[in-house]
């Protein structure tokens, strides 16, 4: 029977079914309405699924099912591998790695003024103008103390006085160089402290917001001049007489006739006087402390008229004093001389609003370097060559420096380090530690300053290139000796017998029985040669 007729015998069989009438159409529409049975759409669905499922199940009972033989090859052991490597010369060297910081150089600590400024009450850091790792150059500011700055200048001699009109010294002269450097013309000599040094101070001062340090200086008093002794007062000359032609020359004494031009004479009683009264007369002048007296008109007896004149050895003293003069310099305390610029900021020990004491700054000089501390049992020496990675980035070479003793706190007083910048450096005894400053070709800038840093310092144990092989392609046989398995590249390998020496990072130096030359190939791994 076709699928029609199971189908017509199944609609048969139930008389109960009925058919599903479709919508009538509306009736403007001439279309017949179509009878659908809906039990025969049905069973053909049924029938498709249960195939389909039936197809599943069948595909993953495939997948999951192994059979004996299946399962035996699955679980049965890999092939024999084997790794080789070739014998080398080369010289063998140990390698330690440690880890360090760049820093900036050699440190050098900027002393904080101590007294207070002029017109201050106490001396107090009030602005820090720089910070850590930023790099200071020459003329640059510091720090203000008191509402006074701190300029850094280049120099190797100290600030040790204040620099003022009139000084010479190499101080001076490093101020000068550091005036022109600042782009300020100093036309005075080297080392001497002129005019135009206290004009670019003035400048350099007044470009940067400051008022340049002054101070007022009083001239000294004239010089005092000796008195005539036989005067009745010190400083009261006495005016000399110029008679006619019929009259001998009056006396005089041996003073220097100074004061006005004298008037003719006349003749009168009244110019016959005590000298002391006449002096007393006369017009006086302070100047400097010092009293002149200006001689007065002296008229004398006579017939005829004779002409009297004075002639004048001095000038006349002025009532007015001298005014004081002003001048610039530069406080000792507001200048710091460092022997390398540009240096860049290691640490501000002091911070606005702390009292100005100690350091107001640490700088380091010269050029960035790696600092590592150097453990117990590994031998360092200055000009060791060693290679330093900064923060990951790429290898470079290095070379030790200078070591420095670092001991433990925990180490005892009779502790010591042997070694120096003269000599290899080893702990010997109690824990101690050395510290190796390390300098880099090309240098390090200072933007590296304070990162991580990697020393790979190697030590050869082999005076020279040796034949070696890795170290686990020496194997021991029963007998107790050494031997490989070598042979050239598509060859059979053959047992040789070896003698180890050195050893260094996974290498051993050997020496063959028979022929070994660079190039063969050694079985480093084999799993099919285990237990020959």
């Amino acid at each position: 029977m076709d699928l029609d007729g199971c189908l017509q015998a199944c609609s048969d069989a139930r008389p109960t079914a009925t058919t599903r009438r479709t919508p009538m159409p509306p009736s403007d529409m001439t279309t017949p309405p179509v009878d659908v049975p809906w039990p025969r759409r049905r069973l053909l669905t049924w029938m498709v699924a249960t195939v389909t499922a039936a197809a599943a199940a069948a595909a993953w009972t495939g997948q999951s099912w192994q059979s004996p033989a299946e399962l035996a090859l699955a679980s049965a052991p890999p092939a024999a591998t084997r790794l080789t490597a070739p014998v080398e010369h080369r010289v063998l060297e140990n390698a330690v790695s440690l880890r360090g910081t760049v820093e900036g150089g050699d440190p050098f600590p900027v002393p904080a003024p101590q007294g207070a400024p002029a017109g201050t009450a106490r001396a107090v850091v009030t602005r820090l103008a720089v910070d850590v790792g930023d790099s200071l150059g020459p003329g640059e500011l510091m720090a203000e103390v008191s509402g006074r700055p701190i300029f850094a200048f280049l120099g190797a001699v100290p600030a040790y006085r204040d620099l003022t009109p009139g000084l010479t010294g190499d101080d001076v002269a490093q101020l000068q160089r550091s005036l022109r450097q600042a782009g300020y013309a100093v036309a005075d000599g080297k080392g001497r402290f002129g005019a135009s040094t206290e004009s670019a101070v003035k400048r350099f001062y007044t470009n940067r917001g400051y008022e340049p340090a002054t101070r007022e200086l009083t001239p000294p008093p004239p010089p005092e001049e000796p008195s005539d002794p036989g005067s009745s007062r010190p400083d009261s000359p006495v005016a000399p007489v110029v008679p006619s032609e019929d009259q001998p020359p009056p006396a005089t004494g041996t003073d220097s006739p100074t004061g006005e031009e004298l008037t003719d004479a006349h003749d009168s009683d009244e110019s016959e006087g005590d000298p002391g009264e006449q002096g007393a007369g006369g017009t006086w002048g302070v100047a400097g402390g010092q009293a002149a007296a200006v001689a007065p008109v002296l008229r004398v007896p006579s017939a005829t008229t004779v002409s009297v004149v004075a002639a004048a050895s001095r000038p006349v003293a002025t009532s007015s004093a001298p005014k004081p003069r002003v001048e610039i310099y530069v406080p000792f305390s507001e200048v710091v001389f460092v022997p390398s610029l540009p240096a860049v900021v290691r640490a501000l020990p002091l911070r606005v609003g702390d009292t100005s004491t100690g350091s107001v700054a640490v700088l380091s000089l010269g050029t960035p370097r790696v600092t590592v501390q150097v453990p117990v049992g590994t031998t360092v020496a200055p000009g060791d060559q060693v290679e330093v990675a900064v923060d990951g980035s790429e290898t470079v070479t290095g070379t030790v420096l200078q070591l420095m003793e670092a001991a433990s706190e925990a180490a005892p007083a009779d502790s010591e380090v042997q070694g120096d910048a003269q000599g290899p450096a080893q702990a010997r005894g109690s824990p101690a530690s050395v510290v190796a400053h390390v300098s880099t070709e090309p240098p390090l800038s200072s933007v590296q300053v304070g990162r991580p840093a990697l020393m790979t310092l190697r030590r050869a144990v082999t005076t020279g290139p040796v034949l070696a092989v890795p170290a686990a392609a020496v194997r021991t046989g029963s007998d107790g000796r050494s031997y490989v398995l070598a042979g050239r590249s598509g060859q059979e390998q053959r047992r040789v017998g070896v003698t180890t020496g050195a050893s260094a990072q996974g290498y051993v130096q050997i020496s063959a029985e028979q022929g070994l030359v660079v190039g063969d190939q050694v079985v480093v791994s084999d799993s099919s040669s285990v237990g020959r």
